[in-house]
């Protein structure tokens, strides 16, 4: 009776990772089978801070090489604003605040090597809601940093995502003659 068990729950095991991978599903966080259209892409970002560095490996996971020279890239991704805001949502009958709004707004675009507009000024805001107590100022603290680290994350995908669905000429964007 206990073989029988533990049989059919390895096989109730084995049919639900069968459907979750036939529903498509994959880890958040992960770029995904995403494919860039171009070879190399400069980003004017600092990689030695953590949104520097993460997003040039989440690039560099699609098959993309992350270059240091622009003008041998075959595409820029320009950031243009980078911004937290923290604004108060509620406050307590002692005038003490009790709920946040985070917000982490980033905007950039895409040129190819000779500065022509592959992506026009795309704006991404995401926001957040932080509930706020004096007495764990520490913990919300930490809470509000990682709500932060989060929206960046989800920036990050975001942008491979749309960068993946530019089309640009693979030929003429890196300077090559074109294939036939």
């Amino acid at each position: 009776m206990r073989r029988y068990h533990t049989i059919s729950g390895l096989l109730l095991l084995v049919a639900s990772l069968f459907l979750l991978s036939a529903c498509g599903f994959a880890l958040r966080g992960s770029a995904g089978d995403f494919r860039l259209p171009f070879e190399t892409l400069y980003i004017n970002v600092e990689t030695n801070d953590l949104f520097g560095a993460t997003l040039k490996r989440q690039i560099e996971s699609t098959g993309t090489k992350v270059i240091n020279d622009k003008k041998q890239a075959d595409a820029q991704l320009e950031i243009l604003e980078r911004e937290r805001e923290r604004e108060t949502l509620s406050l307590s009958t002692a005038g003490r605040t009790r709920e946040y709004a985070l917000f982490y707004t980033f905007r950039f675009q895409v040129k190819d090597r000779e500065n022509n507009i592959l992506m026009d000024t795309v704006q991404i805001r995401l926001r957040r809601t932080l509930t706020y107590s004096e007495s764990q100022a520490y913990a919300k603290q930490k809470e509000e940093d990682m709500l932060y680290e989060d929206m960046e994350n989800d920036v990050m995908l975001q942008v491979i995502r749309r960068l993946a669905n530019i089309e640009v000429d693979r030929g003429l964007s890196a300077g090559r003659e074109p294939e036939l």
